[in-house]
């Protein structure tokens, strides 16, 4: 099944853009961790493997601040250094392209202290994934979009036109989620004729067994063998 296509805005300004990050976030909670920068594809599989609290939106990526500054205005690749991608991109987009210094830059120095903040989500008992957190994320973030409101609407926000990109990612995505899971249906068919041969050949019969097979047959599809015939 292909995934959901990730958001990109359509803003003109910044102040509208923060807007548009915040409604992505609360429209849907599993897209923000803070602890990462961007997650998606193999990236997020290898997380959510390890780590049960990451969840799966439908866009299958997930992103602190930054990384859906990055996301909405379509300027991440999938060879992209995500972290690096995600930072740069986020200062880039707020200093309007100027060339301002994020280390004197007030403005950005306020939002990049802000996007380095990660440990006070989880300290405040907050869990990745659910609203509650995402709004958090949330309400930080507008509270420095109304800071920072008069120059964040009077800098202009240029998304990458190059639609075909964020598409053609998300269509591959979608294949590859479909072929691992081919793959592993038939890894455990594989398994499953294998121990049946070692069975018949070692004379076992036994009704737990047996048992056992029939509950595994029935979750999957494919041709039932009888280890007796061989």
């Amino acid at each position: 099944m292909l995934i959901q296509r990730t958001p990109i805005s359509n803003a003109t300004n910044m102040y509208d853009f923060i807007s548009d990050t915040i409604d992505v976030m609360i429209e849907e909670p599993k897209r923000v961790n803070m602890a990462y920068w961007i997650l998606r594809g193999p990236q997020l599989d290898r997380e959510i493997t390890y780590n049960d609290t990451i969840g799966r939106p439908d866009c299958n990526t997930v992103g602190c601040q930054a990384g859906w500054f990055a996301l909405l205005a379509n300027r991440v690749q999938p060879t992209d250094d995500m972290g690096q991608t995600a930072f740069d991109t986020a200062m880039r987009l707020l200093s309007g392209q100027a060339n301002v210094s994020r280390y004197t830059d007030p403005m950005l120095k306020d939002f990049g202290q802000m996007f380095s903040d990660y440990q006070s989500y989880t300290n405040d008992g907050l869990e990745p994934g659910t609203l509650a957190y995402a709004m958090a994320v949330a309400d930080r973030l507008r509270a420095m979009r109304d800071k920072w409101a008069d120059r964040l609407r009077s800098t202009p926000v240029y998304i990458s036109a190059d639609l075909e990109r964020n598409m053609e990612h998300d269509r591959r995505d979608g294949e590859r989620r479909e072929l691992t899971a081919d793959r592993d249906a038939t890894i455990a068919n594989v398994e499953r004729e294998y121990r049946r041969r070692l069975r018949a050949l070692d004379g076992e019969t036994g009704d737990e067994d047996e048992s056992e097979d029939e509950d595994s047959d029935s979750d999957t599809d494919g041709e039932d063998y009888d280890g007796d015939e061989l």
